[in-house]
């Protein structure tokens, strides 16, 4: 009885069966707030991986299908988020005016999301995180 006792109080102090809840094996994106010089990609918890380079215009398609993506603007910054996943978000949104013309979603296969946001020339851009919040900011 003495060992049945000592084997619940070990089993209680080492969790087991214990109702943790499991970190989420990927980041979802709610929300996408643009604005003329960012872009603020809203996740439920922080993405692992975040991936930013100008790419041609030639070689944005949508990643499952290959359909060409043509979204304004004459340079063309592609933010990749891995693992992620997107719900309840727009597939494009364009602005009336200001540096930032464009952001479409590229991507939103196999663990990867993706956004091509269209800009006015090749601008310097910095990716901040704050929390499960990215911002994309260009300009100086």
């Amino acid at each position: 009885m003495r060992k049945l006792a000592l084997l619940l109080v070990a089993l209680a102090a080492a969790g087991c069966g214990g109702s943790s809840t499991p970190k989420p094996d990927h980041a979802t994106l709610t929300g996408v707030d643009v604005r003329r010089d960012a872009v603020t990609f809203s996740f439920d918890t922080e993405p692992m991986q975040i991936a930013a380079r100008y790419e041609p215009k030639t070689s944005l398609a949508e990643c499952g299908s290959g359909f060409p993506v043509r979204p304004a603007g004459s340079a063309f910054l592609v933010v990749h988020f891995r693992p992620a996943q997107t719900r309840g978000v727009p597939k494009r949104i364009v602005m009336p005016s200001g540096p930032l013309r464009e952001a479409s979603k590229v991507c939103d296969f196999e663990a990867d999301v993706a956004w091509a946001l269209g800009v006015d020339g090749r601008l310097p851009f910095h990716v901040s995180r704050d929390g499960a919040r990215v911002t994309v900011t260009f300009g100086g």
